[in-house]
């Protein structure tokens, strides 16, 4: 899908006008369902916003739900490895050190991710 530039340039124009003279650190968060359509524009945004303002000046975090099933005493991590190979398609980029919890270090190598 072909993102409208007009409509990635309003999503960072909103976000630049909370950075105003006397802000440090603006919070912006992307919901929605990685891979969904909808959420294509934003996610191209913030790409593009890297892009714009400078890696230095930006950091992304990757917020998502790892839900424990408790008659098969692990957790489900399938949906999260999807959105992180989804978001890594489109925004290559390694993390260097995450800290992990025990339960994530069977997925870890596959996302490219290393226990702190």
């Amino acid at each position: 899908m072909q993102v409208i530039p007009h409509i990635t340039d309003e999503i960072k124009r909103r976000i630049n006008i909370l950075a105003a003279e006397d802000v440090d650190v603006v919070i912006t968060e992307v919901g929605g369902t990685v891979g969904d359509i909808e959420i294509l524009p934003f996610l191209e945004a913030i790409r593009q916003f890297r892009l714009d303002v400078g890696r230095d000046n930006v950091c992304y975090v990757h917020v998502t739900l790892v839900p424990f099933i408790g008659p098969a005493g692990e957790h489900k991590t399938k949906p999260t490895q999807h959105s992180v190979t989804e978001i890594r398609s489109r925004h290559p980029a390694r993390c260097h050190r995450v800290p992990l919890q025990r339960a994530d270090l069977r997925w870890a190598p596959i996302e490219d991710l290393e226990h702190v």
